[in-house]
């Protein structure tokens, strides 16, 4: 409420300025209510529609400064507005695509209206940004209206919408003034309209539906039927879609290990550092770093070579923003992480990512991860185990596949899995790993985790 109280003061103020004519007054307080509406604004669920609201309001708070400074910036101006009608079409776009057939020649016909009158009267070599910027307002129209009958909750369809209609007029009787005939009260109704129109853009991102992306609950049938030719495992579409099934059916401990790697990390994250998420498949680490670690200024950077759980983990990132309202900032980057620059770091996890690694490689990314590291940093590496001692393998391989049996895998699906797999990942036993750890330049290895062959360990710098 102190927002909109500053945002209503700044308009009041500026129009006592413009009845008095108080050029400078109206300088110095025409920003207030924009930027009144952007701080309102932050208290909006977090949200990728928000965030281009957001960006909206600035380039908007920009466009008043431009157009209210003495001296003719009127094409600045209007640069600046037709970025900011960018940014809400984005927003609109981003939760409603639907063709909307008569909001579209609705807003057609109002632009062409309109770009008619001024064209008629002559906008010499204001006639291309005119028209660039006419195109835009018209398209930011009717997504705004695209939305109103949609799956998006009413109260914020109708706020956006209004509040485009709202700006079209403003701007409209900005060009009618400008260009066509200039009238007394065109001051007054150009900026009420404006704030009225700012107003309810800005009040439909707090009336969005959270887009809550559900964890695909898929069951993993990829090796249920006999093949041909089994062949090797690979992270595609096929093994995104099941994935998280997958992973719980085959990983024994896998989701103790997740939860208990972001309350991990919280005790190394450092003031203002990375958190590197390597090998961050569907983004479980990532949502668990993102949780528990309350550091300021710490952001997260999660790292894939498969470009479709790339695609899914942004899809789960954005359904974590919708439902918390403070998280560590994340990028999410399609990569290798063997090629990745690494940049000052207080907490790296490999989260069975190293096995999928080529033997010859991994003690180089980890010499490359352990430069990265800052003191009293951490690298948390979670892997499959094999055995130097035969009984002791076979016997946790055994546990193993029982685990497996209990959750519903079938000896074809064991088997074939087992086929695909080997050839792709190869692990180390726990003396291999402490060895090349310490040989990378770690100076402690500490195993904090084991259940049957699969162990997660704290390797401090």
């Amino acid at each position: 409420m102190g927002w909109l109280i500053l945002a209503l003061m700044g308009a009041v103020t500026f129009l006592y300025g413009l009845s008095v004519h108080a050029e400078l007054l109206c300088l110095l307080v025409k920003p207030l209510p924009v930027l009144a509406l952007l701080g309102w604004l932050h208290d909006a669920p977090p949200s990728d529609y928000r965030r281009w609201i957001s960006l909206g309001l600035l380039f908007s708070l920009l466009g008043d400064v431009l157009l209210a400074w003495p001296g003719d910036l009127f094409v600045f101006g209007l640069g600046a507005f037709l970025i900011a009608h960018l940014a809400y079409l984005k927003a609109y776009v981003s939760d409603c695509r639907q063709l909307a057939l008569l909001p579209l020649l609705l807003a057609i016909g109002v632009g062409a209206v309109l770009l008619g009158i001024l064209i008629s009267h002559g906008l010499g070599p204001l006639l291309i940004p005119v028209i660039v910027y006419g195109l835009a307002i018209s398209a930011m129209l009717w997504r705004a209206l695209a939305r109103l009958g949609s799956d998006v909750p009413k109260r914020s369809a109708l706020s956006a919408a209004s509040g485009a209609v709202a700006f079209v007029f403003s701007d409209s009787v900005i060009g009618i003034s400008r260009f066509v005939v200039a009238f007394e009260a065109a001051p007054y109704l150009i900026i009420l309209s404006y704030w009225l129109g700012q107003w309810g853009i800005a009040a439909s991102a707090f009336t969005q539906k959270p887009r809550r992306t559900a964890v695909s609950k898929e069951p993993d049938r990829l090796f249920a039927q006999p093949l041909p030719q089994v062949p090797d495992f690979a992270f595609n579409e096929d093994v995104v879609r099941v994935f998280p099934d997958m992973i719980k059916r085959s990983v024994p401990g896998y989701p103790t290990i997740v939860e208990n790697l972001g309350v991990l990390a919280a005790q190394f994250a450092q003031r203002g550092s990375v958190l590197y998420d390597l090998g961050s498949s569907l983004g479980a680490v990532t949502q668990a770093l993102r949780r528990h670690v309350r550091t300021d200024g710490c952001r997260v950077i999660a790292v894939d070579n498969s470009a479709a759980m790339v695609e899914r983990c942004r899809e789960y990132l954005n359904g974590q923003n919708s439902m918390f309202q403070e998280l560590l900032p994340v990028e999410v980057i399609e990569g290798d992480i063997l090629a990745l620059q690494f940049q000052p770091a207080s907490v790296v996890a490999l989260n069975f990512t190293l096995q999928f690694i080529a033997p010859d490689q991994r003690l180089t990314l980890l010499s490359r991860i352990r430069q990265s590291l800052l003191p009293g940093g951490a690298l948390i590496l979670s892997e499959k185990l094999r055995f130097v001692d035969a009984e002791e393998h076979a016997l946790l391989t055994d546990l193993h596949i029982a685990f497996k049996r209990a959750n519903g895998y079938s000896e074809l699906e064991i088997a074939q899995k087992r086929s695909a797999i080997e050839n792709v990942m190869k692990p180390d036993s726990l003396e291999e790993h402490r060895e090349r750890l310490l040989a990378a330049g770690f100076s402690k290895v500490v195993p904090w985790f084991q259940c049957l062959n699969f162990a997660s360990l704290i390797a401090l710098p």
